[in-house]
């Protein structure tokens, strides 16, 4: 192509911060992919977006929206502070939400967003946060012409919850090219200082509401099972470490760098997500990278994600107990097939999939040659 078409992604997908360059570069890899397709990539700012008009000026033809999330929380700002005044927030906020949505709209540039969550879990607790929040994703997922998600076992979800369109699935690729290699079990455990015999369970990533190491901390503490440790690795775990009463749990906190987590999953035998309705998760897809099976629900993405490679978590009160009983019982031959599927989830993802994927949908948006077809969760 001579002149290439502008794609405005937010976030910036080559911000040049440790996250996003080193540590996690998703946006980064994804950006590739669609560049190779021929696209020239705007990497835009918050401030570019919230004060859109500055868009005609960049030339885009596609608004690619990764994470509408931050574009909420600058609108929130301090909000919500002073209980006196929270109704007024409220409105006054939603009010500002609605116009910045109008101009956007107004622009005549078409939006594709990608669906990682149905709801932002961060909010629980607040009923007006929680409104606001769903006012703001509906209203953006209504505006825009197209949605992506990471796995066709998230579409129906998605469906569901918001309605249908026409939609793209981006894979999440192998996480090795970010993190390294895997190196061998006995150098990684004693990276970790835990001996070569016991069983590892990991929880790994940033502590949510939705999504944190309670649980698991509390079956550990009254695990009746010696050669069994567990890894409590990641950001926001300080508040759980009280809880570790037992000597077989570890910590890991903070921001874990790219040596840090190969060697974590390279000493794991199982890696262990109880989060409930948690659509989708580069946790769950970096443990395939490394052959790590799983122990998680059965919900949106990791259906799929996963398949083949997984304990699952019965939807009952006493469910996770009983996942970890089963990966504690299990015989080497069965873990070795869960291992071997876990490979085989990594390699039929690459990062590269993401520009084919998005080229069929910018093509269909902007009406150029297509001879492609609209993806729905019946397919």
């Amino acid at each position: 192509m001579k002149n290439k078409p502008k794609i405005g992604i937010f976030p910036n997908p080559y911000h040049e911060d440790k996250w996003a360059a080193e540590y996690n570069p998703v946006l980064r890899s994804w950006a590739d992919a669609i560049a190779s397709e021929g696209y020239e990539i705007i990497g835009l700012s918050l401030d570019e977006l919230i004060d859109c008009r500055r868009l005609l000026d960049l030339d885009i033809k596609i608004l690619h929206l990764h994470w509408p999330e931050s574009i909420l929380s600058r609108f929130l700002g301090l909000a919500f502070y002073d209980r006196k005044k929270l109704l007024l927030d409220y409105l006054l906020i939603k009010w500002r939400l609605h116009v910045w949505l109008r101009k956007v709209e107004r622009l005549g540039i078409p939006v594709v967003v990608q669906i990682h969550e149905l709801v932002s879990h961060q909010y629980h607790g607040n009923t007006l946060l929680k409104r606001l929040d769903s006012y703001f994703r509906r209203k953006i997922y209504n505006l825009s012409r197209a949605a992506l998600t990471q796995e066709y076992s998230s579409l129906p979800c998605i469906e569901a919850f918001y309605g249908k369109k026409l939609f793209g699935v981006t894979f999440l690729g192998d996480y090795k090219e970010f993190h390294g290699p895997p190196v061998a079990r006995s150098a990684a455990r004693a990276f970790l200082k835990i001996p070569l015999e016991p069983k590892l369970f990991v929880y790994l990533g940033t502590a949510r509401p939705n999504r944190n190491p309670k649980r698991i901390i509390e079956l550990f503490n009254r695990l009746d099972q010696e050669n069994a440790i567990l890894v409590v690795a990641g950001m926001h775990d300080e508040s759980y470490r009280s809880l570790g009463t037992s000597a077989k749990i570890r910590f890991l906190t903070g921001m874990l760098d790219n040596d840090a987590i190969r060697n974590i999953l390279s000493a794991a035998d199982f890696l262990v997500n109880d989060a409930d309705e948690y659509l989708t998760s580069g946790v769950l897809r970096c443990s395939m990278s490394y052959g790590v099976p799983v122990i998680a629900y059965r919900y949106g993405a990791s259906i799929d994600m996963v398949a083949g490679a997984v304990i699952d978590i019965d939807r009952t009160p006493r469910g996770l107990d009983r996942s970890i009983a089963t990966a504690l019982q299990m015989e080497e031959a069965a873990w070795a097939g869960l291992h071997e599927q876990a490979l085989q989830r990594d390699r039929e993802r690459a990062w590269q999939q993401c520009g084919p994927e998005c080229h069929r949908i910018y093509t269909a948006i902007l009406s150029l040659e297509w001879t492609g077809r609209e993806v729905s969760g019946d397919d």
